[in-house]
């Protein structure tokens, strides 16, 4: 037996929410997943946007976010896509922080990746509301985030490292080097490239990589 009494209910959840997850270094609070209790998050922005924005952003570890004014505000971790389930949440998350906010997008903002859910979501979001649709580099987005969050200007150099995303060449980078500001970047350094058997599987089986590595290393 597991326990004496379960105390359960019949109340339907309204508000699906992950907890969050944080760890403490050097006495400060680092977050690895902000679910509960922290979010939505706000933001206020150094500038006052002239768009209505809503970002739909990659399909692992999915959020939005959505812009109005000087004011961004991220959603809830939503979770991997690749599900009808999760993908519904998402759904309804980027109707709930639309309404919620009041904002009607007039621009939509997706990873550059062709075939992600959250790339297809915006593409048919944009047509039907007759929108604009822009595509994000995926280790470019990372560096941005990292460059608005402390507050730098003019260019910069980020490095990232956030396994893989579909590149401006059409190939599958991870592992990059970028100058850059908010406006465009220069990949001035990167991992060889090497074969990636499998093709995006590689990234939920980590063997393949490795003997992609093997494989293109002994040639």
């Amino acid at each position: 037996d597991i326990a004496d009494v379960f105390l359960t209910h019949n109340r339907e959840i309204y508000k699906r929410a992950d907890d969050s997850i944080s760890f403490i270094s050097t006495g400060k609070e680092i977050s690895i997943r902000m679910g509960r209790g922290k979010m939505p998050f706000p933001v206020k922005l150094s500038e006052v946007s002239r768009n209505k924005i809503l970002a739909v952003g990659a399909e692992l570890k999915s959020n939005i976010s959505v812009v109005s004014d000087d004011n961004l505000v991220t959603s809830n971790h939503i979770g991997d896509l690749g599900t009808p389930e999760t993908f519904s949440h998402f759904l309804e998350t980027v109707h709930e922080m639309s309404d919620f906010y009041n904002i009607i997008p007039d621009v939509v903002i997706a990873d550059l990746h062709p075939d992600y859910e959250s790339t297809s979501f915006a593409r048919e979001f944009s047509e039907k509301q007759n929108i604009r649709l822009m595509q994000v580099q995926h280790h470019y987005a990372h560096f941005l985030s990292c460059y608005s969050e402390n507050g730098l200007s003019g260019k910069a150099l980020g490095i990232i490292f956030d396994g893989t995303g579909y590149g401006t060449d059409g190939t599958i980078w991870g592992g990059e080097i970028f100058t850059g500001d908010l406006h465009s970047f220069n990949r001035v350094g990167r991992l060889a490239p090497f074969p990636l058997p499998g093709g995006e599987r590689a990234i939920r089986e980590p063997w393949r990589i490795l003997s992609g590595l093997l494989f293109g290393t002994s040639r």
